[in-house]
């Protein structure tokens, strides 16, 4: 009788195999999710890192344009200050 009680009392090889199983799926998925984490943060930060650089050679490039060619920018400048009319009857873009 106290060697059925013990052995009902083990677990079966089946089952702590069906354990172990589970549980590193358990921890597979874990590390998969934490992975994907890893990735968005580096993926974020990654994107954060280029528009920052984009944004300074756009502004870099602009002060050289204005540096080098500033009578451009000028005029530029001076032309879209100026309103623009259509005429109906002569169909031309006339400036005012």
């Amino acid at each position: 009788m106290d060697q059925r009680v013990r052995l009902e009392q083990q677990v079966s090889p089946v089952r702590l195999k069906i354990r172990v199983l589970r549980v590193r799926r358990d921890l597979r998925e874990l590390s998969q999710a934490q992975q994907e984490q890893r990735v968005r943060k580096i993926r974020d930060r990654l994107d954060r890192r280029v528009k920052l650089e984009v944004q300074e050679q756009q502004e870099q490039l602009l002060l050289r344009v204005r540096w080098e060619f500033p009578v451009l920018l000028d005029q530029r400048d001076s032309l879209q200050a100026q309103p623009v009319r259509l005429d109906c009857v002569d169909t031309q873009v006339q400036q005012v």
